[in-house]
């Protein structure tokens, strides 16, 4: 049956009515104009350098302002100033997997030993471990996972745990989740801020966004020298696109450097990098793969909603770790267990765990299609184990009453 209830945007986030509405006129933009000088411009310097009559026939591409102003309203959107003053703080990728291939470059140039958590992106983890293989280095990893679900830890006792393991095993970089895939909201702030305190700053500090961009506040900006995220969760612009934040000034350069060198090298394959890159350097190759632009596009149309609307990140944030706690509350009636006690970890990401056995039994595959075949849409793990994000709209008396249904169908 269709979607009724879309707890999914940790995966995958709707895409914003705005959006749709952008990308439907570009998409006839580039069926009437796409060899024209028009369309040159439009790429390079926006809505605005296209006549008035091209202007009134695709009135709403007027959210692309040209790649400089699209940077400019990507700064405007977080909490914290960045501190540099060149376009090279924030870096456009077609695949987050390539930043996260310079980050782990980057952290092992500057930190011999890493340190990391057992809560990261499966995929990143595999870089990490390929780049330190590479570069040489160590890497070393806290357990964090059965400290936060078995212990009942708060953030205290997690910082200190983070802590801990830095200085027994001596490191001097830090890769970390900001909130991780499964919803845990890690106070990396706090950590960065005590290690310096207490001996020296991390030589480099690389943050895995991908769940907090648009999701929580970003003062974890002040923190982390690489912060890496994407478009198409919690922004809901649909499109996949990287996005890199070098916040302190005494990394900008040395993060420009390397990741020039590695595209000149052909250590980073990605048409969008390399693409601006050639935009910042005022040179124009001939020669370069074709790029997938629509990225841009449709995320600078999400990026202007978030401009022009009235709530704050913090209130946004109070209201998806309500919502997930009021779902959370209905699943208890029904033999599930809210994994995440702690508020201070929490986030608009919800880990539930079913009691029963033969719910536990179940694949991922059969367990999401169960609440599929309710309307409702979500991520489902092993061992009875579902992950629900925080709905974009506020749920009614009728959407509790299909999630009780299909709790109620699993329970029986």
């Amino acid at each position: 049956m269709s979607t009724a209830i879309y707890l999914n945007t940790a995966r995958l986030g709707l895409m914003l009515p705005r959006v749709q509405r952008l990308y439907g006129d570009f998409l006839k933009f580039t069926g009437d104009e796409v060899s024209s000088l028009y369309f040159d411009k439009f790429i390079y310097f926006g809505f605005e350098s296209l006549p008035n009559k091209i202007q009134k026939i695709y009135p709403f591409l007027s959210d692309w302002k040209g790649i400089s102003n699209f940077k400019k309203s990507l700064k405007s959107i977080l909490s914290v100033p960045l501190y540099a003053t060149t376009d090279a703080k924030i870096l456009l990728a077609n695949r987050s997997c390539q930043l996260m291939k310079l980050g782990a470059n980057l952290l092992f140039l500057k930190s011999p030993k890493v340190l990391t958590t057992d809560l990261e992106w499966p995929q990143y983890k595999a870089i990490l471990k390929q780049q330190k293989e590479f570069l040489g280095g160590k890497i070393k990893t806290v357990d964090l996972r059965s400290f936060i679900l078995e212990d009942n830890c708060t953030r205290e006792d997690l910082i200190s745990r983070v802590i801990s393991a830095y200085d027994k095993y001596d490191c001097d970089g830090l890769f970390i989740s900001h909130i991780t895939f499964e919803g845990f909201r890690l106070p990396v702030e706090d950590i960065v801020k005590i290690i310096t305190s207490q001996k020296k700053k991390p030589s480099f500090v690389v943050v895995d966004g991908s769940q907090s961009f648009s999701h929580s506040p970003l003062n974890i900006l002040e923190y982390s020298d690489f912060y890496i995220t994407g478009c198409h969760k919690w922004l809901r612009a649909w499109h996949p696109m990287g996005l890199a934040f070098c916040s302190q000034s005494n990394s900008v350069e040395f993060i420009t450097t390397i990741y020039r060198q590695m595209l000149e090298k052909g250590k980073l394959d990605d048409p969008l990098l390399n693409f601006t890159n050639q935009l910042e350097l005022g040179s124009n190759s001939a020669f370069t793969e074709t790029v997938n632009l629509n990225s841009l596009f449709s995320a600078a149309a999400a990026v202007a909603n978030i401009l022009e609307g009235n709530q704050s990140m913090e209130q946004k944030f109070k209201k998806l770790v309500e919502q997930v706690e009021k779902l959370e509350a209905v699943s208890i009636n029904y033999h599930w267990t809210p994994l995440v006690k702690n508020d201070s970890l929490k986030s608009g990401i919800g880990l539930i765990k079913s009691t029963k056995p033969s719910i536990r039994a179940l694949t991922p595959k059969q367990l999401r299609a169960s609440f599929q075949s309710h309307g409702i849409d979500l991520t489902a793990y092993g061992k009875g184990i579902i992950r629900i994000s925080a709905p974009i709209k506020e749920l009614d008396i009728n959407d509790y009453k299909l999630f009780h249904k299909a709790l109620d169908f699993c329970h029986s």
